[in-house]
């Protein structure tokens, strides 16, 4: 038995909020903080369609209260709406030659409001983001009128077939929903099925698009080394599995898999379209036979572990970790009474921590910080894994700042690898923490109880759907 879980939201690190984009530097706003950079578009239609993912996004953000976060989407809207006089005047784009100053002053108009819009969120003055949504909701539609929004059946019931605007699925009988509104997801068929636990299963993955086509290799982005990354967990998070399904000329990924015990296990599938922001889909597949019971969370980050002939410790300096706010997680690694000054790069990072709460409603896959980096445009934490969907206010300075401060506290090593996540609501959350070191990969867990916010910051309500995905990367990227 296999089923697919409620399209999710994707959450970043930064937030653990969904989608940050890899390897461009970040831009110095005159606000004072930086934003990644955005990736131009190449055609108007994409210009809009991304407008439009953004939008969502942003509408989701307002929905949960979390105004602050808010001014990553605005400012992405911002960029590509002052690209779209110049899109309009490309030959091919769609936009009828008589039309094309009405598309550059509408882009002008979106463009100011998204501004403004974006200078309310980072005053987290709530008032005003609703207030101007309707207006920002206004030019989105005035943009689109050169490239109308296309609908689909979320379900993926006729894969690629699009539509003109709302109806009913013939199959499934369910509203359409506009394509900017679906989520990327994935899709996984187990062979032989149903899958059996200690049985090496071929596991065949169809990342999907909103409208249900399947992205092959030629679609993705190479990020960290590979196409796609497959963070797998059972359903008490006391087994974890990060793998790399190879892909297939048909555009299926492949993966043979033993999964140890029955139960129910969650894929994240990581991975970045081209032109767009990554994403982290989630899906639900089920291991035959009786689950064992299920073994509680026990907070455990202050404690000191030995796993493989290496002691592992994260370095708190006798705080908690409080959800909502920046958390600088130091992990010191020692051998033999000995710091480990060596470690080599695994998939192209120091080490990589991810970080998964409880309910399995929230996500992030971090990076460590360039302790090095002294300036605003530099690798901060990265949030890599759906876009910029930062749930809470982000900047890299601030970041720093905290991160250097805890460091300096001297309760630890210069060998330390100092990591970055928010945690978006209280409650417990299971971590995993890789490193290489002499051609080994080492798999640290451990378990952090996040604190209700301080200061009256606020987080997304309990009852959510999903926060999936996130990730926070030690270089900010450009958004795609």
């Amino acid at each position: 038995m296999m089923y697919r879980t409620i399209p999710a939201l994707v959450v970043c690190a930064a937030g653990l909020a969904l989608g940050c984009a890899h390897g461009a530097a970040m831009a110095q706003h005159a606000h004072g903080h930086a934003h990644a950079d955005v990736k131009p578009a190449e055609t108007y239609a994409e210009a809009v369609s991304r407008i439009r993912e953004e939008l969502a996004e942003l509408e989701q953000m307002l929905e949960r209260r979390a105004f602050a976060a808010a001014h990553e989407p605005a400012d992405v809207i911002e960029h590509l709406a002052s690209a779209l006089g110049r899109l309009a005047l490309k030959a091919g784009s769609g936009v009828p030659r008589e039309k094309v100053r009405d598309a550059n002053l509408a882009g002008k108009d979106l463009a100011k409001i998204a501004r403004q819009f974006h200078d309310a969120a980072d005053k987290n003055d709530g008032a005003a983001c609703l207030r101007l949504l309707p207006r920002l909701r206004e030019f989105v539609a005035a943009v689109g009128v050169f490239s109308p929004e296309r609908w689909v059946c979320d379900m993926h019931c006729e894969p690629g077939k699009t539509f003109d605007g709302p109806g009913m699925c013939p199959v499934c009988r369910m509203a359409y929903k506009p394509i900017s509104q679906v989520p990327y997801s994935a899709n996984v068929a187990p062979s032989p099925a149903p899958v059996q636990p200690g049985v090496t299963t071929e596991l065949t993955i169809r990342l999907l698009d909103p409208a249900g086509n399947v992205l092959g290799l030629d679609a993705l982005e190479i990020v960290h080394e590979e196409p796609l990354h497959l963070l797998i967990v059972n359903a008490d998070l006391s087994w974890y599995a990060h793998e790399h399904p190879a892909a297939r000329p048909d555009g299926t990924f492949v993966l043979p898999l033993a999964f140890p015990a029955p139960g129910e296990y969650t894929l994240f599938h990581d991975y970045t379209p081209k032109g767009k922001r990554q994403q982290v889909a989630p899906f639900n597949l089920k291991v035959a036979g009786a689950a064992p019971a299920s073994k509680p969370l026990v907070e455990d980050y202050d404690t000191v572990a030995q796993i493989e002939g290496y002691e592992f410790r994260v370095r708190c300096n006798g705080v908690k970790f409080f959800a909502a706010e920046d958390s600088i997680i130091r992990i010191g690694i020692d051998r033999d009474g000995e710091p480990v000054t060596d470690l080599e790069n695994y998939l192209g990072e120091l080490g990589h921590l991810v970080i998964i709460s409880q309910d399995l409603k929230s996500f992030v896959h971090s990076h460590p910080l360039d302790m090095d980096d002294d300036h605003a445009g530099g690798d901060a934490g990265h949030d890599h894994a759906h876009g910029h969907a930062h749930d809470h206010a982000h900047d890299h300075e601030a970041v720093m700042h905290t991160a250097r401060a805890a460091v300096a506290l001297g309760n630890g090593k210069p060998s330390d690898v100092v990591f970055h996540a928010v945690f978006p609501r209280p409650g417990l959350y299971k971590a995993f923490a890789q490193f290489q070191h002499k051609g080994r990969i080492l798999t640290y867990p451990f378990v952090i109880d996040a604190e209700p916010p301080r200061n009256g910051r606020q987080t997304p309500a309990a009852d959510d759907k999903h926060d999936h995905g996130g990730h926070d990367h030690s270089s900010h990227g450009a958004k795609k």
